[in-house]
């Protein structure tokens, strides 16, 4: 469960994004749909909390690249701060921030 510390403020588009990300998880058999809501805050709070993700990017990537990132975000979220522990990097990390 997460903190209140964590923020989950993310813009329109990237709402929108997440949840085609999200949709796809769920078509690529990698997540249920009971698991949606989850999947959903987790990416939310990585991306909004110190890991900003290419929303795009993920959307498309390989199916190697794009499990790698989500059940690494999985894996590895701290639910203290919305970050990434074990210096975990997903590959849609964007480094232009």
């Amino acid at each position: 469960m997460f903190t209140e510390n964590v923020s989950f403020k993310v813009s329109e588009r990237d709402r929108m994004l997440i949840t085609v990300i999200v949709e796809r998880a769920i078509l690529e058999g990698l997540y249920r749909r009971t698991n949606a809501r989850e999947l959903s805050m987790d990416i939310t709070a990585v991306h909004a909390n110190g890991c900003p993700l290419d929303l795009p990017k993920l959307a498309v990537a390989r199916i190697s690249d794009f499990s790698h990132d989500l059940v690494g975000i999985n894996a590895y979220i701290d639910c203290r701060t919305g970050g990434l522990k074990n210096g975990f990097s997903p590959r849609a990390a964007r480094h232009d921030v």
